[in-house]
């Protein structure tokens, strides 16, 4: 069984960037500060190796575009 991670897709979504190389840094936008805290709180989030690797299986080209090589 797959857990399930207790997160927002945004915050998702960065923290996966977060795992990804040591120099990649998003810088996400926003007007609200409940998403500011929201963006902030993704680099709390731990991804497991097996957590990356669900990730590739659901979007093997990192989603649309496919730009992070």
């Amino acid at each position: 069984m797959t857990k399930e991670i207790e997160a927002p897709l945004s915050q998702l979504a960065l923290a996966w960037l977060l795992a990804q190389k040591d120099y990649i840094v998003p810088i996400p936008g926003s007007r609200n500060p409940g998403r500011v805290a929201q963006n902030t709180a993704a680099a709390n989030l731990v991804l497991t190796a097996d957590d990356l690797a669900r990730i590739t299986e659901i979007a093997p080209e990192c989603g649309i575009g496919g730009r992070l090589n």
